[in-house]
């Protein structure tokens, strides 16, 4: 068998493996979630919020540190670290690790999601792989990919963006021998999650109306906007996490991160976990149930109130988000990153519309295009955001705007910014690349 065919085959198994812990993790956050909120009621807060975070982010450090010595933290720049510096050789604990611990500090209402998670163990089920049948680090590198592809594809059901966000970010060179394994995990990945859960998509709406030219200075104010985001999202997630890791004892990170953590879900209610449910809801445009289980605004339809509440969420998602992973959860900025994109591209459209001059603009619309938008500003990935939100469309409606938005939001963000948020964190560890490829790729 030639060398080619023999990469192929892997591939497929790796999607296959990387789809198969996708789906073990998806169901195990989402039956975690609906244990300890199934009871909950809308009349009123339920306290036992500010008691969640705390309890799984410190059952997440535990079993992380004491069971399988590997803890949380930021999944992505990690990969990159070991692609770069490591020989592509990821230790194999992390083939499961992340998997568990992760559904502690989602299921419990950390402020992350479940992508980075996932892509790290991908990553070290590709990169086992290679080790087990003896291939060199170029060829890890590439089954590195295979299974963030297959992993992401399984969690989205968007075959192309996964490919595109392996390539994107992960991959530092591709070719088109290199492009077709990744094509592979990633549809295998894809196809593994149909299998066993059938179709099961991270958004579910009816995507009304088409792109209207009108709408295009409205777009290129929104991609400024999302850009400004960007910017802001970086700079609290460094931020916060530098606060944290001014702390000398764990057991205070864990206390101060996981109380403050609890007492910001107990007030903004919709930033408990990964937060996709509460995007559909902006996607679908049903202002009246956003502030359900707020402890003040419950009931009301305000439409001020609605506003200043979701600006108040742009603000400490971020914040929640930087306080779960600094404090030892495991989780990824991925998922926070489109949920404070969609808030963004709601309260857009939503306070246009309430202004009500010029013509009405479709929520929907606006939404999953600052999704995009603030995605490819956080992480320097316009590519595999215009592609992801494309595909979760299901057509290709809104690509003019999603490809404008991405790239007014990624120029805004790299005139002030020139890395990613994963590079800056990179490099506060030390890490030097002065690779011209890496840079390349990277900047």
């Amino acid at each position: 068998m030639s060398n080619q065919n023999f990469i192929l085959i892997l591939s497929g198994i790796i999607g296959i493996i990387s789809g198969l812990a996708a789906v073990i993790l998806k169901e195990a956050v989402h039956a975690i979630q609906h244990f300890l909120t199934e009871d909950f009621y809308t009349e009123y807060a339920n306290f036992l919020y500010i008691l969640y975070p705390l309890i799984g982010i410190s059952a997440a450090y535990m079993v992380g540190k004491y069971f399988f010595k590997d803890t949380g933290g930021h999944g992505i720049p990690d990969v990159l670290f070991t692609i770069a510096k490591k020989q592509s050789i990821i230790p194999r604990v992390k083939t499961y690790s992340r998997i568990f611990t992760s559904a502690l500090t989602v299921g419990f209402g950390g402020s992350v999601g479940l992508e980075a998670p996932m892509l790290v163990t991908g990553s070290a089920i590709g990169s086992n792989v290679g080790l087990l049948v003896h291939l060199n680090a170029k060829k890890r590198t590439l089954l590195i990919g295979c299974g963030a592809a297959g992993a992401i594809s399984a969690i989205f059901g968007a075959p192309i963006g996964a490919v595109i966000f392996a390539i994107e970010v992960i991959l530092m060179e591709i070719s088109t021998a290199s492009f077709i394994p990744l094509l592979i995990a990633s549809v295998t990945g894809s196809l593994t999650s149909m299998i066993l859960i059938g179709e099961d998509p991270v958004f579910t709406f009816d995507l009304v109306g088409s792109f209207s030219a009108s709408h295009m200075p409205y777009y290129l104010l929104l991609g400024m906007v999302c850009g400004v985001v960007s910017l802001y999202f970086s700079s609290a997630v460094r931020t916060t996490e530098r606060l944290l890791e001014s702390l000398d004892s764990q057991v205070l990170k864990l206390l101060y991160g996981g109380a403050l953590i609890g007492f910001m879900v107990f007030f903004f209610p919709p930033i408990y976990g990964e937060g996709y449910d509460f995007l559909n809801l902006l996607i679908n445009g049903n202002s009246d149930q956003l502030l359900d289980k707020s402890p003040f605004f419950s009931s009301t339809t305000n439409p001020y109130l609605i506003i200043i509440f979701l600006l108040q969420i742009i603000l400490v998602k971020p914040i929640a988000s930087a306080l779960t992973l600094g404090s030892g959860g495991s989780g990824g900025i991925f998922a926070p990153s489109l949920y404070v994109g969609g808030v963004v591209g709601f309260v857009f459209a939503y306070s246009k519309n309430m202004l009500g001059f010029h013509i009405p603009l479709p929520l929907a619309h606006f939404t999953l295009v600052a999704m995009c938008g603030v995605m490819a500003g956080v992480q320097h990935a316009p590519l595999s955001a215009i592609f992801l939100i494309a595909e979760l469309t299901g057509g290709y409606e809104l690509f003019v705007p999603l490809m404008f938005v991405s790239a007014i939001s990624y120029i805004t963000t790299t005139y002030f910014q020139k890395d990613s948020l994963y590079v800056m964190q990179l490099k506060e560890r030390g890490a030097n690349f002065l690779n011209p490829k890496i840079r390349s790729f990277w900047i």
